[in-house]
């Protein structure tokens, strides 16, 4: 059994968990997303440059989605994260064993 009753565990193992980076143009993104988006990058650019201690939690707990698909030239590289938050977990975290694939080192080197 793996836990939940339904499947995770065995889907788990199979794939690589991957994070793009990503030159997304603000063109793609959907227009409901622009404006949370440009306020929390305004947010973050005074904080870091004044003395307000960062909050925990936030602006690495939202994301944004483009209504078309990216082109191939704003795919920028790609990382596979070690340790990835597992919602089915409740709260835990999934370990990978795998933080490799075949397009990483030299296919994604950035310059």
């Amino acid at each position: 059994m793996d836990g939940c009753g339904c499947g995770a565990g065995r889907q788990r193992q199979r794939g690589i968990p991957t994070v793009f980076e990503c030159a997304a143009p603000l063109g793609l993104i959907d227009e409901d997303f622009q404006d949370p988006l440009a306020r929390t990058l305004t947010t973050l650019h005074f904080k870091e440059r004044s003395k307000i201690p960062a909050e925990d939690g936030g602006a690495d707990e939202w994301g944004f989605s483009i209504s078309a698909p990216l082109p191939a030239k704003f795919i920028l590289g790609h990382i596979h994260p070690a340790v990835v938050s597992d919602p089915l977990l409740h709260g835990g975290d999934f370990y990978s064993p795998t933080t490799t694939c075949g397009w990483c080192s030299p296919h994604s080197q950035t310059s």
